[in-house]
């Protein structure tokens, strides 16, 4: 399985053994502020989420946990998978509060978006975001992604923009 080494920090294939230290990060204030599926859910149902994560895990590397490679303390996850119920395949983050503003959005998406491009072979990307999320925007275009389109989340009640980053 693909673990990654950035400056800071190890990206490990996550496992079922890292959901306390995800609940833990779920729980921040303002922690899912942006992440509609995640908000009014009870720990148990995010527990069986991730859960369900793992075991897609088994299948197909999609999601990763992120510690600090010095101190061992967890930064935050990471996800190359499918868009919801779509074809559209998206990279994300999620970080833990104490780690907002610090560069660690850049620095863990780069070994992610090259495992996406090398490993899994995919032509393009998508950054899939909440309209209003200024950081998730900004993170998108300084990683090379370029407005693609605009759509409404039904269920959620929302606007998504999609950013797209093409192969080279």
């Amino acid at each position: 399985m693909s673990t990654y080494i950035t400056a800071r920090a190890k990206l490990i294939p996550y496992t079922k053994e890292h959901i306390p230290d995800i609940v833990k990060m779920f729980q921040e204030p303002d922690s899912n502020k942006f992440i509609r599926p995640l908000q009014n859910q009870t720990i148990e149902e995010w527990v069986v989420r991730l859960s369900n994560n793992a075991i897609k895990n088994q299948e197909l590397l999609q999601f990763w946990s992120v510690y600090h490679k010095d101190t061992n303390e967890f930064i935050g996850t990471m996800n190359l998978n499918k868009f919801s119920d779509t074809v559209i395949d998206q990279i994300g983050l999620h970080l833990a509060r104490d780690f907002w503003g610090q560069g660690y959005g850049f620095e863990l998406c780069q070994p992610i978006v090259k495992h996406a491009f090398e490993v899994r072979q995919l032509k393009e990307l998508f950054w899939v975001f909440e309209e209003g999320h200024e950081a998730s925007k900004k993170l998108a275009l300084k990683l090379g992604f370029k407005q693609d389109k605009q759509m409404e989340d039904e269920l959620f009640d929302c606007v998504l923009w999609l950013y797209k980053l093409t192969y080279p």
